[in-house]
């Protein structure tokens, strides 16, 4: 099915602890472009249920593009097991349990994830300080926007991704990712488009790369 420029959209998904802020500077010619906020999750709710509401909320329509940044993106394969996709995006992200990096198999050893709170997780945000390279003023934009995340979702979304355990690969789709990135190391990445240099923050510093690489494959 060929869609024209004027019904195309892509359904963007940020990453954990953070917002629309994430896709400010983002666009792509020729699409509609609708950002998702997180919502709560529901008492004892899985991801793919909560991917489930975020197709009912949002009233995602089929045949379009899903873009997700780190956890954003294993939401977005979530959403692919859903509904037909034209592709689904992922940056800075994994598409399986196989590319989890092994700090994820240490949280889940003995639920130690269990272990870290929201109030843990905001005192200690200067350990993802890395994440963003030389780029100390993205880092301070992060940190401000995480803080403000709240608790319940912050906790929800670390026990999904450390107990993430999907096998199945989205049936179309581009993997962007850095060669840099600390969180999920690209040796464990299968089927990349390689960004060299870029760390785990690249929506956001790398993002015309990233613009013309999409540019030149949707």
């Amino acid at each position: 099915m060929n869609l024209s420029p004027h019904n195309r959209i892509i359904y963007l998904l940020p990453a954990f602890g953070t917002n629309s802020k994430l896709f400010s500077e983002f666009h792509l010619e020729g699409f509609d472009l609708k950002i998702l906020e997180w919502i709560q999750p529901l008492q004892d709710e899985n991801i793919s249920s909560y991917a489930s509401r975020l197709i009912d909320i949002y009233q995602m329509k089929e045949n379009n593009y899903l873009l997700g940044v780190s956890f954003g993106g294993m939401v977005a394969v979530e959403i692919d097991k859903l509904i037909t996709t034209q592709k689904t995006i992922l940056i800075s992200s994994i598409k399986n349990k196989y590319e989890k990096p092994n700090l994820f198999s240490f949280l889940k050893f003995g639920n130690n994830y269990k272990i870290i709170s929201p109030k843990l997780m905001k005192k200690g945000l200067f350990i993802t300080r890395p994440f963003f390279g030389k780029n100390k003023l993205g880092y301070e934009q992060f940190k401000s926007t995480f803080l403000e995340q709240d608790d319940v979702f912050l906790q929800w979304g670390l026990q999904q991704a450390v107990l993430w355990e999907n096998e199945r690969m989205p049936k179309n789709f581009i993997h962007i990712h850095g060669d840099k990135d600390p969180l999920f190391p690209i040796t464990r990445i299968r089927d990349k488009i390689i960004i060299k240099g870029g760390n785990h923050n690249m929506m956001k510093e790398r993002r015309v790369e990233i613009h013309s690489i999409l540019s030149l494959l949707l």
